[in-house]
């Protein structure tokens, strides 16, 4: 595995440094842009030993964005974009990152009770329990 992130992590993300403005897709299509690797600057040549390695270890799904463009899209064992599956911890990090985020734009503070924004009574517990 460090192999490949050894070479992996500097082939994909040599254009962190530059700076273009974020695309956000449509909220009523499911077309989203997308943008080539090549015109990126990224090694196009490692893309499908890449794919080759994810399907190996039973990816199922597998998308790289760019400024919220596609970079990299690809489904594995019979999967598709529409294929139910679940998130496992995927949705307890994307939550952590949009909280962190909202955070840094003052929409919340991590200091706050969840019952702040939620309102008492938003789990099973006691309000004494919710408040920890």
């Amino acid at each position: 595995m460090k192999y490949w992130l050894v070479f992996l992590i500097p082939c994909l993300f040599s254009t962190l440094g530059f700076t273009q403005t974020l695309y956000f897709p449509p909220t009523n299509s499911l077309n989203w842009d997308t943008a080539a690797p090549q015109q990126l600057g990224w090694c196009t040549e490692r893309v499908d030993s890449l794919y080759r390695f994810l399907d190996a270890n039973n990816t199922k799904a597998f998308i790289v964005l760019q400024d919220g463009k596609i970079v990299l899209e690809r489904y594995f064992g019979g999967h598709t974009q529409f294929s139910p599956w679940q998130w496992a911890s995927a949705g307890k990090t994307l939550t952590a990152l949009l909280v962190g985020i909202a955070q840094e734009e003052g929409l919340l503070s991590i200091h706050d009770t969840t019952a702040t924004y939620l309102g008492n009574a938003w789990t099973d517990c006691s309000i004494t329990e919710e408040e920890q």
